[in-house]
């Protein structure tokens, strides 16, 4: 999960991290990647509300389609582009 959360951060996604996934923006080029490094993809649809990085300057959560990729029990959400709206249910991928 380490290193795949890194990869993650290493290309400025947004990411939900939890005690057993990371989840983020549905992306195919992302979902290929993290598949090569070992994680399981899957789409979920859970409420999407991503760490705020350093440099966050965006008060409020995103409405996106996700992708969640589950590796040793960690889920991760690729990034896609989107539109913005608050407090909303998303589709996302699950790793397992």
């Amino acid at each position: 999960l380490t290193e795949l959360a890194w990869q993650i951060g290493n290309r400025h996604l947004a990411a939900a991290i939890e005690a057993d996934r990371i989840l983020i923006l549905r992306d195919h080029v992302i979902k290929a990647m993290l598949e090569g490094l070992g994680a399981t993809v899957s789409e979920v649809s859970l409420p999407f509300s991503p760490v705020r990085g350093a440099y966050s300057g965006h008060g409020h959560d995103h409405g996106h389609d996700h992708h969640a990729h589950d590796h040793h029990g960690h889920d991760h959400h690729d990034h896609h582009d989107h539109d913005h709206s608050h407090d909303h249910h998303h589709d996302h991928h699950h790793h397992d």
